[in-house]
């Protein structure tokens, strides 16, 4: 078992300003706190950076506790030559080529855009952002 990492006051009351905002968060629209939730999430992971990444944490603050999870697995591609050989042979080149996606930053930087035109299309086809305005504000009633 690691031994726990010192928790100073100041680090106490920032994890209750995250257990807070993360409250805020759940409850209601945090849009005017989220810059400061980043930030603090930022420096209480930063905290625990050199902690086990197999092993969970939680951190006690005043008045909430914050429950750190074990770092997610993730998978990195360390030779991307090796792996393009790779899937080449497996599934052949013509199969490779249909399942590779190409950002559009790469293509707007090196291919000029009427040579694009050739095999680019662009289209409204996203999804619409929903959002509903009160048309009459309902009225008052007297209470007895």
């Amino acid at each position: 078992m690691p031994k726990p990492t010192p928790i100073t006051a100041a680090f106490q009351s920032q994890l209750d300003r995250c257990g807070y905002l993360l409250t805020l968060k759940a409850a209601a629209d945090a849009e005017p706190w989220r810059a400061e939730l980043t930030e603090l999430l930022a420096e209480i992971r930063g905290h625990y950076d050199k902690h086990p990444a197999d092993v969970p944490i939680r951190a006690a603050g005043t008045l909430y506790y914050i429950d750190l999870s074990k770092r997610e697995f993730r998978r990195t591609v360390t030779s991307k030559r090796l792996a393009f050989e790779s899937l080449k042979r497996a599934i052949g080149l013509t199969k490779l080529i249909e399942a590779l996606s190409f950002p559009f930053k790469l293509l707007d930087e090196h291919v000029d855009p009427t040579d694009q035109s050739r095999y680019v299309t662009q289209a409204r086809t996203g999804s619409r952002d929903v959002t509903a305005v009160l048309k009459n504000a309902p009225e008052a009633h007297a209470v007895a």
